[in-house]
């Protein structure tokens, strides 16, 4: 007898199953993916899609037709609350979904967005139509000073100077600029200024109206229009389910990639999920890619083996997009700014995205 699984979100760990499904090593297993979009839109390549170097299509995976090769069926909706004890998926249609196994891998997408009593509404339309309409206006505002934020932070004021269209790019960010250490962070901001972003950090959206937010620090931010590049929120689907999560929204997840008190549910580590670095701490073995130990563990489970252990990998030497082709790379304590490094940033976006297709 065959068992349902269901993968929520079109992410990379999922096109990484799908992959694996598409090579024929699965028995007995009925998936459906189930998202607002049929494809995974590369995060990593926004910024160069804004200023016009990539196509919608260059910076896109067709998670649809991956599936149709795993022989899977595609659900066009959006999630909203899973009843894990019951092991069934409610969509915000109320259609209910039933599986033996349910995945999550949505990363920085609209489903996390808030919405009910925050003023922002859930969307299906991709991030690329979103900024379309954003980069065309006065102020835009963007949620989230992560890789992505900053990133779409350059490249929208980039595209509004070099038109001579008029008005600055807004960046709010829960911490400081990327996250990082001091240095980089401090340069980051300073990059960013000077190129004509004006940046709040370490606040949050309190109160979101149609055209300002209201920080924590009772700060006013006029806008545009809202870009919500932020990650997980506490109106997430996970916070709806009852499933225990971080004051970030984030839900974490053993180093197989499952839940602690339900093992038939897994995630992918990142911008939805943390790793529980207590348990891992006392794992050792060689590093894989949690995509990898993802596609791998859900194919295990479905067949009662023995699950892998997901080791982080050493972090690689990060390249961020500074607009106008330009990228900086950070080498510890020094970082480099110049062209040749978002040549670098370039291949490997483009040998991501060819490796799905």
């Amino acid at each position: 007898m065959s068992k349902r699984m269901l993968l929520i979100g079109s992410g990379p760990a999922h096109l990484e199953v799908l992959r694996s499904m598409a090579e024929g090593s699965w028995q007995g297993v009925d998936v459906c993916l189930i998202s607002p979009s049929s494809y995974y839109e590369h995060k990593g390549m926004l910024s160069g899609y804004i200023e016009g170097i990539y196509s919608a299509e260059d910076i896109r995976v067709n998670a649809e037709s991956l599936l149709a090769r795993a022989g899977g069926q595609f659900i066009k909706k959006i999630p909203s609350v899973v009843y894990p004890r019951q092991k069934k998926l409610v969509c915000s249609d109320d259609t209910v979904y039933p599986f033996d196994v349910i995945s999550f891998d949505m990363g920085e997408s609209s489903l996390l967005k808030p919405s009910e009593g925050t003023g922002i509404e859930r969307t299906a339309d991709p991030l690329y139509k979103q900024i379309d309409k954003l980069k065309q206006t006065n102020h835009p505002l963007i949620i989230g000073g992560g890789t992505s934020g900053i990133e779409v932070a350059f490249a929208m004021q980039s595209y509004k100077n070099n038109r001579n269209i008029p008005g600055d790019v807004r960046l709010l960010t829960s911490d400081k600029t990327w996250n990082t250490s001091s240095p980089l962070s401090n340069r980051l901001r300073s990059l960013l200024t000077k190129r004509g972003v004006r940046v709040w950090e370490n606040e949050t959206a309190d109160i979101i109206e149609d055209s300002f937010i209201l920080t924590n620090l009772g700060n006013k931010v006029r806008n545009t229009g809202v870009l919500w590049l932020g990650g997980a929120s506490k109106a997430g689907i996970f916070d709806a389910s009852g499933i225990a999560a971080d004051e970030e929204g984030r839900v974490l997840v053993q180093p197989t990639m499952q839940l602690k008190n339900f093992d038939y549910i897994f995630a992918a580590a990142g911008h939805v999920t943390g790793i529980d670095e207590f348990s891992h701490a006392k794992k050792k073995g060689s590093p894989r890619k949690q995509e990898t130990v993802l596609a791998e563990n859900l194919k295990r489970f479905l067949t009662d083996e023995p699950l892998e252990i997901y080791r982080p990998e050493k972090p690689n030497v990060s390249i961020i997009s500074t607009g106008n082709q330009k990228g900086l790379r950070n080498y510890g304590p020094v970082s480099i700014h110049n062209h040749r490094h978002w040549k670098i940033k370039n291949k490997q976006d483009q040998e991501f995205i060819h490796s799905y297709t």
